[in-house]
Formats: C-alpha cells, structure tokens, sequence
C-alpha cells in the first residue's frame, strides 16, 4: 500500500515514486528502508508481504 510508503518517504519522494513503475519503487523502498530502519524492524515488514 501507499499509506506504508508515505509513512516512511519525504512527500517529494513520494511524488516520484508514484510516476515510476512498480518494480523499480519496491527496490528502491527495500534499500531506502534497509538503511533507515533497525535490521529486525526492516526484515519484519518484509516478511509480512
């Protein structure tokens, strides 16, 4: 969803991401978040998708 997005990402970003296809955002998304949140956060929300 895009709320879990918007919840992380600066709204520019997000503005970005939203004329980008898909495939490209998920990976951005995992590398920006891996970075950004603590490792046991970060594999918990991926593990729930």
């Amino acid at each position: 969803g895009g709320d879990f997005v918007d919840s992380y990402l600066p709204p520019k970003a997000v503005q970005r991401m939203r004329n980008t296809p898909d495939s490209v955002n998920y990976k951005f998304a995992e590398y920006y978040l891996r970075y950004l949140l603590p490792e046991d956060e970060f594999e918990r929300l991926f593990e729930e998708e």
